[in-house]
Formats: structure tokens, sequence, C-alpha cells
């Protein structure tokens, strides 16, 4: 069940878990970190029904979690589900997770040792100034990804990187990145063609809601969980608290936590206090960021 951000998702998830005698498996890059629940939209444990939920609250905001890491989580999850005799829901907005979770991981070309080398000093160069972002992109483009260069949120390092490592290796191989075939099922370590069947039948349903009526769901829902006493204000003290800054990770990059954390680090600097210009403003990049995100979902799933 796949859909954008905010237009029910996880409460028709529940519902169908209940009639199917279901299990839901979270596919929210977010949702997975302890602690951060309003911000992300978690659906508490009272409003779960006692339906069970695999990949919430798994690993600490201090911790990376990767798409990768999600693909072996979801699919371990799923055949636990599926041992019960119990049918597994995958539900979720991030898109790269939905992907992985059904085509598996990408198969890419290994490196020589003195390949890699060279490799990890070009990244070296281009990582250790993060003043050089477009550098960086406009060196993925002119590698030849130039779909992949800008779909990454500014100074997003981590991706940035892992993308041009592999299109630099695909360069090195002389073949080009839909060469490789996905690997649909992962306990697999052989091919018997380049397309393989889906080792799942997977039913896909994607929710969709009229943009208006959308924005408008989410601009009160950001308005919600700012007025929270315990909502994304408190979480992002938290994350400050913890130790990270806005964009020195990939939970502090979630959306909403980034502008949180950097309104709260300004009424820190003013000795714990705001103005009310101040606040609208942070408000009204909250809800741009979440309406933003929506055009990047639905673009996605239309593609």
């Amino acid at each position: 069940i796949a859909g954008p951000t905010g237009v029910g998702k996880s409460r028709f998830a529940i519902n169908l878990a209940k009639q199917l005698g279901g299990e839901i498996i979270s596919a929210d890059s977010i949702q997975v970190y302890n602690g951060m629940n309003v911000g992300s939209a978690k659906t508490p444990l009272h409003e779960r029904e006692g339906v069970p939920h695999h990949l919430l609250d798994i690993v600490p905001p201090t911790e990376e979690y990767s798409a990768s890491r999600f693909f072996k989580d979801a699919r371990d999850a799923t055949e636990l589900v599926l041992a019960r005799g119990r049918v597994p829901i995958v539900v979720g907005g991030t898109c790269t997770y939905m992907r992985r979770y059904m085509s598996g991981k990408a198969l890419a070309p290994k490196a020589t040792p003195e390949v890699s080398a060279v490799i990890e000093a070009e990244i070296r160069r281009l990582v250790s100034r993060p003043g050089d972002w477009e550098m960086a992109a406009l060196r993925l483009t002119k590698a030849s990804d130039p779909a992949n260069a800008y779909s990454f949120a500014r100074n997003d390092w981590y991706r940035l990187r892992r993308a041009l490592e592999v299109t630099m290796r695909m360069h090195v191989s002389g073949q080009p990145r839909r060469a490789f075939p996905k690997q649909h099922n992962y306990t697999v370590d052989h091919m018997d063609g380049l397309e393989w069947d889906s080792d799942y039948d997977f039913q896909c349903y994607f929710f969709y809601q009229h943009r208006k009526e959308l924005y408008h769901c989410i601009d009160l829902r950001c308005e919600q969980m700012i007025a929270n006493p315990r909502g994304l204000l408190q979480e992002a003290s938290w994350l400050l608290d913890l130790g990270l800054t806005p964009d020195s990770s990939f939970s502090s990059r979630g959306i909403g936590y980034q502008e949180a954390m950097e309104f709260l680090m300004e009424c820190r600097k003013a000795g714990g206090r705001s103005t009310e210009e101040r606040f609208l403003a942070f408000l009204s990049a909250f809800q741009h960021v979440s309406r933003s995100l929506v055009k990047k979902q639905l673009a996605w799933f239309r593609s």
C-alpha cells in the first residue's frame, strides 16, 4: 500500500489487516527511529488496535539506516509473518524502500583494489568540502547519471557518495547502469537470465487524493504536530540534546525535523526566545517541504 504522505495509508492498512488477519510492515525511512513519533506521523500504539507492526522503533536516531538494510529487515519480517500463516501488508511512502522491497538489490560490478582507491580518493576530495555540494552533483552528472544527481536532498552526502561510487564503477566496467539486473530474491546467489520472476505475488495499491484537498490536510497536520505539547518541537529538541544537528544524519534530515531543529537553534541563540514572525516562517517552511514531498512522491509513483 503506497501513496503520498497524509493520504490515510496507515489507517486503511490497520482496517485491512483486521479483516485479512494481517500484520503491517512499515516502509517509512523515519518511523524506523526510536523517539521520532509525532513528526513522522507514526501510528500510536493505542491506535494500532492490536495489529502487529514491524520495522517501527528499531534504531536510535544517531544510527544510519539504509535502503539495503530495510530490504533485508522487511524481507525477514515478511517470512516471519508468512510462517505464522498471516498476511504481510507493506505500507509506506518512502519510494526507494518500496522499490527495493519488490525488486531487490541492484547488482553492480566489483572494482579492483586499484580502482577502489581512485574512487575513494575522488569521493573524499568532494565530500571533504561541504560547500562544494553543487560541484559534487555536477561531477555525478558528468559521470552520466543526471537522473540521480539532483534527486537527493541538498547536502545528502551519504546518498550522493553511494551513487557516485556505483556510477564510477559502472564506467570502469564499461557497462551502463541498466546492464545490471535487479536481484529479486536475496537468498539466491545465481542468475538464470537478465530478468527474474518476482519471488512473491505482490498486490500493489496506490492511494491518492485530490491535490488541493491533500495539501489542505497536510497544512493542518503540520500545525497539529507543532501544537502538540509532546510533538515535533519537543522531538527536535531531544535530537539536538543527543548532539545531532540539522542535516548531520538521515534522521535529522527528516521532513519537519530539520526545519524544527534550525528554528530551535535560533531560539537557543536568542536566549530561548523567538518572534511571531520567525515562528510563522518556520511553520511555512515546514508546510512547504511537506507539500514538496507529496509532489516528489506522486512523480515517482507515476513514473
